[in-house]
């Protein structure tokens, strides 16, 4: 039996990496996890360690184990099950790609991609790419928005593949470390893996003309050796990021600013929308809050209470 992890999911087989080999083998789910994870539409995600063994009498690879997760990016699956869909696995930054145009990333995505970041302490990096199709006045927006999330605690990027504006800065921070990219379809992911891996050739394609949206290039998700100890993870586009076991209640803990505030609020159980003497609505006004991150709370918050999303489980 080796231990290893998994590099790439197709669904049905694995492409392991196991321990003190850069050989890869392709490896199979044994019966009892499909039957027994059912919650998941990928009961192994990219990221995961396992234990692997060959068959009696046979050249095939089984997955035979699967070690707990440190942490996940999980989503509500897009089919209309109830079932979650892990992203990827074991993570220890997140760079989340941003467009302002040509597709446009909302400030929701950006939100709800953040607590899901968030409930499992995933430090997070914005990076805002194709600075170069911006006019004047968009990258002043684009400087305003860096402004807010930098404050709130998060490190923001702004790059270009085109030009390769800021690039290399952003090379510093990927090594000794599983990063995994994320975004919206056609917002550079896949460009920014073949500038730091010129060898890998990922495929990319030109936004839709019609409906100026990314279309799909990445099929699965896949990690790559960047470095020794360093691997990058690209994964398909994501349209739409639904949010999963998180209590309603709580999920101004995933907001960092609100989450500071609330410790000043007067009712120990205020939920920061109407109550008398709330912090967090004190700051809003007085624009110590950014209120769209506030009004995306808000919105957030009545979709978990409406859709009863909330399940205490773990991955």
């Amino acid at each position: 039996m080796l231990k290893g992890r998994v590099l790439k999911s197709t669904g049905k087989f694995y492409a392991i990496q196991t321990e003190g080999s850069d050989a890869l083998i392709q490896a199979s789910l044994l019966g009892k996890y499909k039957q027994s994870i059912t919650e998941y539409t990928n009961p192994i995600a990219v990221g995961d360690f396992v234990d692997v063994s060959q068959e009696d009498q046979s050249e095939n690879w089984r997955i035979t184990n699967i070690y707990p997760r440190e942490n996940a990016i999980i989503r509500k699956s897009v089919n209309l099950s109830k079932q979650k869909h892990i992203i990827a696995s074991n993570i220890d930054r997140l760079f989340l790609v941003i467009s302002l145009k040509e597709p446009q990333t909302t400030r929701m995505f950006i939100d709800r991609y953040l607590v899901a970041a968030e409930q499992y302490a995933i430090p997070t990096t914005l990076i805002f790419n194709k600075l170069d199709l911006l006019d004047t006045a968009e990258k002043q927006r684009l400087n305003l928005l860096c402004e807010i999330y930098q404050t709130i605690g998060y490190d923001c990027f702004k790059i270009s593949i085109h030009t390769q504006e800021g690039l290399e800065l952003l090379r510093e921070v990927l090594h000794n470390q599983t990063v995994l990219f994320s975004g919206h379809s056609g917002v550079g992911k896949s460009s920014l893996l073949n500038y730091f891996l010129p060898d890998l050739h990922s495929k990319t394609a030109p936004i839709s003309k019609t409906h100026k949206q990314g279309q799909h290039t990445t099929t699965f998700a896949q990690m790559h050796s960047f470095s020794k100890n360093s691997f990058l993870i690209d994964t398909p586009g994501v349209k739409s990021f639904d949010l999963v076991d998180i209590d309603p209640l709580e999920l101004h803990h995933y907001f960092k600013e609100l989450f500071s505030a609330s410790s000043q609020c007067k009712f120990h159980n205020c939920q920061h929308i109407s109550e008398p003497n709330c912090e967090i609505t004190k700051r809003v006004a007085l624009g110590k809050i950014d209120p769209t991150r506030y009004k995306n709370y808000t919105l957030i918050k009545n979709d978990l209470m409406l859709n009863n999303t909330y399940r205490r489980k773990k991955t």
